[in-house]
């Protein structure tokens, strides 16, 4: 596990969170990682913007899943990477 990883994990239990969720978030941001086949810390905001259309467009999930997928995502970058990106403003969850 890398070191980002583990610093996100322990980011989620100090903020509280279930086990369960941990492990969802971390397999959502994980996926993220697989799809760019690049360091998470080395995804760009467009990189982002880009998966997130995808996400929506092309893998076919579930509100309920894009929900969890979002707030995995959003927490990663802004609570373990500290990145105030503007595509967190503009993703609106139905």
């Amino acid at each position: 596990m890398s070191n980002l990883i583990k610093r996100f994990k322990e980011d989620l239990h100090l903020a509280g969170y279930a086990e369960r969720s941990i492990q969802s978030y971390t397999s959502t941001v994980l996926k993220l990682q697989r799809f760019y086949n690049k360091p998470l810390e080395d995804i760009s905001e467009e990189q982002l913007r880009q998966y997130w259309l995808c996400c929506q467009s092309e893998f076919g999930w579930s509100a309920a899943t894009l929900r969890i997928r979002y707030s995995g995502i959003q927490h990663f970058f802004r609570k373990t990477l500290v990145r105030e990106w503007n595509i967190f403003n503009d993703i609106k969850m139905s």
